[in-house]
């Protein structure tokens, strides 16, 4: 730190006008006499950013845009550390708002729901938004509304799920049964696959969505990869199977499959020679990302659709879109691309 001008944590982050270094933007601020401002309270410590050794008080007012605590963001850069190289400044700035910019669109369609999420009653406008997502998915043309026997049996998981989340604090820890679960919901029942494929499972809260979808539609099953435990953030109660929280009565169009997706998703498309939906939701790093992505397009039948939840924990599924020239979308982290 000797030598350097005040505000800057090396010589790669000028304490003058927004620079660029290594990939990202340092925005310098000032306080009241018009000098930079510093940390006094130290350099935070938390994975490099843009090639600084540390992060200093301006990377922490940028990392703040919008009024959201850089405390946060050191959890965030905590998780993404391992995927850290492959993250673009734009991906890591989509992950803050968490949706593509449609969103704004779909807020237009549903003003009343809009306000009324922004005033905390936020279901209503979650089911506009993964309907509206869904239909524009699978490319289907449907009421504004999703039909009232969906939403009879969203309501029906959502108080089920109600009754399961006492068991275990950790039930759903990426947030599916919100707006993620609604939206696999109506992916399945637009698009009425056959063979749905997913590889990670934890407590199963995104087979139990998949799975009612199956079973209202009366056809199709869905086959589940999963290695118990493996991330330390989706764990499972102890003595409990992986999936513990999907019913029996939903089970029948359920093949759960326990092992390592390195060796177990090959063996299954092989059986499978085809299936409608994949579904990744296991290992959120770039290299086993794209390894699951490219070894399932292959399979995927034509205007099915590949999925993949924590899209933007690196810039794997962006990547991947864009090599394959796909139609992809965002909301709330979760990425959906169709073939074709």
């Amino acid at each position: 730190m000797t030598g350097l001008a005040p505000g800057r944590c090396s010589d790669r982050c000028p304490p003058s006008p927004p620079c660029r270094a290594a990939g990202a933007r340092h925005l310098p601020r000032r306080d009241s006499q018009g000098s930079h401002s510093v940390n006094r309270r130290g350099p935070s410590r938390i994975p490099p950013l843009g090639g600084c050794s540390e992060t200093c008080h301006p990377c922490l007012s940028y990392l703040s845009f919008g009024g959201i605590p850089p405390n946060i963001f050191k959890v965030r850069l905590a998780l993404l550390k391992m995927g850290m190289s492959h993250l673009t400044l734009s991906s890591f700035m989509r992950s803050v708002r968490g949706c593509d910019r449609e969103l704004v669109s779909r807020a237009m369609r549903h003003p009343v729901g809009a306000v009324e999420y922004a005033f905390g009653r936020r279901n209503s406008f979650r089911l506009f938004v993964a309907w509206d997502y869904a239909r524009k998915a699978v490319s289907a043309e449907g009421p504004r509304l999703p039909p009232s026997g969906d939403l009879a049996s969203l309501a029906s998981l959502k108080a089920f799920l109600a009754t399961k989340s006492k068991r275990w604090p950790n039930w759903d820890p990426s947030g599916m049964h919100s707006v993620k679960g609604p939206l696999l919901y109506h992916v399945v029942r637009l698009l009425q696959p056959e063979r749905v494929l997913e590889t990670g499972v934890a407590s199963g809260v995104s087979s139990l969505f998949v799975l009612k979808a199956l079973s209202d539609n009366s056809k199709g099953s869905l086959t589940s990869i999963d290695l118990p435990n493996a991330d330390p953030g989706a764990r499972i109660p102890p003595g409990a199977e992986s999936g513990w929280i999907v019913p029996e009565s939903l089970r029948s169009r359920w093949d759960l499959r326990i092992g390592d997706a390195r060796i177990l998703l090959p063996e299954v498309l092989g059986q499978f020679g085809g299936i409608q939906i994949f579904m990744h939701d296991s290992r959120h790093t770039y290299d086993h990302m794209m390894w699951e992505f490219e070894t399932a397009w292959p399979f995927i039948d034509m205007g099915g659709l590949l999925l993949s939840d924590d899209a933007l924990s690196n810039d794997a599924f962006k990547t991947f879109c864009h090599r394959k020239r796909c139609r992809s979308y965002l909301v709330v982290g979760f990425g959906l691309a169709m073939k074709g």
